[in-house]
């Protein structure tokens, strides 16, 4: 999908939107590693919040949506779906509302199956150090703690691990259009506690497409079906 999702749509509606802009999180970041995106939101206002991540992001938006709630991530249904953000071999992963918002997970390709995994609480309050995406992951016993449901970990020389990439069930997908059909009611909420719609006017703020993943990746079914799955 190609779309320009405006805000201008609620202009036909009477009273003031909601949203005012991107404001001091404009920019247009496109970090392909989890190094480069730990240096771009120590440039970021604190705290930093989801919605604030999505407005330094470079458009178009590449973007996959997905409702399936067995995640670490879990999406909190079609509504307010889990969002994948593509950047070349680099994903960002967000959740607006429910235990997947109090985190923000990163995904860096080292090759065409496996990607070195992180994540971070939300809202970001201080400066963040290189190695907080990987500590928040880290297992005594695994390794880290992707490795429960993404096989194939392997400690990498720099102290990292890299594990296979799994794609969501094609089920679960949320279309971008059934999404942004919900932009201009975002748009006049006057709830500033309203998660749900503070990501969905970020994200439809400017040109999104949508990016699925590779079909080579194997879902978590697939990876199930094939035998049992686990960090050894």
């Amino acid at each position: 999908m190609k779309a320009l999702v405006p805000l201008l749509l609620a202009a036909c509606a009477p009273d003031r939107p909601r949203s005012e802009g991107p404001g001091p999180c404009a920019g247009q970041a496109a970090p392909h590693s989890i190094d480069a995106v730990v240096d771009h939101l120590n440039t970021l206002p604190m705290p930093i919040t989801a919605p604030c991540v999505v407005r330094s992001l470079a458009r178009p938006l590449q973007v996959e949506a997905t409702a399936d709630p067995l995640s670490a991530q879990p999406a909190d249904g079609p509504d307010s779906p889990r969002f994948f953000f593509s950047m070349g071999h680099f994903r960002i992963a967000l959740v607006a509302t429910g235990p997947g918002a109090t985190v923000i997970e990163f995904g860096e390709a080292v090759d065409p199956l496996h990607s070195i995994k992180g994540e971070l609480p939300l809202p970001i309050t201080a400066e963040i150090d290189p190695e907080d995406p990987h500590d928040q992951i880290a297992d005594p016993r695994y390794g880290t703690g992707c490795a429960v449901c993404h096989v194939e970990q392997e400690a990498l020389p720099d102290g990292r691990f890299s594990s296979i990439v799994i794609r969501p069930e094609p089920d679960s997908l949320v279309p971008l259009d059934n999404l942004a059909r919900q932009v201009p009611e975002c748009a006049l909420d006057d709830d500033p506690d309203d998660a749900r719609c503070a990501l969905l006017l970020a994200i439809f703020e400017g040109e999104v497409q949508h990016a699925p993943f590779p079909s080579h990746y194997p879902t978590l079914l697939e990876l199930a079906e094939a035998g049992p799955f686990g960090g050894e």
